[in-house]
């Protein structure tokens, strides 16, 4: 590992209403550094926002040191600004996978 990027792949999350959410990443706390949790979006559409916001919105009161990154493929399309801001809102961190290497610091952290 280049990184050292430490992960577990393919969690089940439980939330409050009793789903459970895949959840495809997930990076573990370490020292001051909170779980990053790490939602992958290959083909950034309405309801694929919509899907993992709700997610988010059932599980953070669990994990609530917990943050949520989108992780978007937008080499062929990229995330609309609106369902950008919608993600920011809701406390998303979104991450264009064409500027993934800005955010390696704090996913190694």
């Amino acid at each position: 590992m280049e990184h050292q990027i430490r992960f577990i792949s393919s969690v089940q999350v439980a939330g409050r209403t009793g789903l459970t959410h895949a959840i495809d990443y997930v990076i573990p706390s370490w020292d001051k550094a909170p779980e990053r949790l790490i939602k992958t979006i290959n083909n950034p559409t309405k309801e694929k926002v919509t899907s993992m916001l709700f997610a988010w919105n059932d599980i953070r009161d669990f994990r609530k040191s917990s943050r949520l990154y989108a992780m978007v493929n937008d080499t062929d399309k990229p995330l609309s600004a609106n369902l950008a801001s919608v993600c920011q809102d809701q406390g998303v961190n979104v991450v264009p996978w064409s500027r993934r290497q800005e955010y390696l610091a704090e996913f190694s952290a």
